[in-house]
């Protein structure tokens, strides 16, 4: 797995979610937490995001990208835009996953599909930039797997 900077894929994915997150110092950021994890282990892919954010910077919990990963997935399993493009973005850098583009484009793919506003430019400029290094099969293979995605997860 290729390695990034902690910092520069902190800021892609998750600066605007922890904003307003407390550090887990004190008592109450510790049950801050508890109740994140319970919400996101519920379903709640606003929770899974969060919880998959502070994994993959380690702020609040010991760094770890497959759990990151793991969390964003099941965000993105039920088409939370946000998961969608932090999945792509761990994809994109092989950060917890195996480097791979046409995952990535599959992502970033799924994310302009689901998001409005800021995200969804940042998925257009993203899956654009991905698709030029991806080879005419493997564009046409992502492109059926985000047709086949869809189908199975409808809004």
């Amino acid at each position: 797995m290729r390695r990034v900077s902690v910092v520069g894929v902190f800021v892609v994915t998750g600066l605007i979610l922890l904003a307003g997150a407390p550090a887990l110092g004190q008592s109450s950021d510790r049950q801050w937490f508890v109740d994140l994890r319970a919400r996101a282990e519920e379903g709640d892919p606003s929770a899974q995001l969060t919880l998959g954010t502070r994994y993959e910077t380690g702020i609040g919990v010991p760094q770890d990208t497959l759990e990151a990963v793991r969390w964003y997935r099941l965000g993105a399993d039920q088409g939370h835009p946000g998961s969608l493009w932090s999945l792509g973005t761990m994809y994109a850098y092989g950060l917890g996953v195996t480097q791979d583009d046409m995952q990535a484009h599959l992502w970033s793919s799924l994310t302009v599909s689901r998001a409005t506003g800021a995200l969804w430019q940042k998925a257009v400029r993203a899956r654009d930039r991905v698709a030029a290094r991806l080879t005419p099969d493997q564009l046409v293979e992502s492109e059926l797997l985000a047709r086949e995605w869809q189908a199975n997860h409808p809004r």
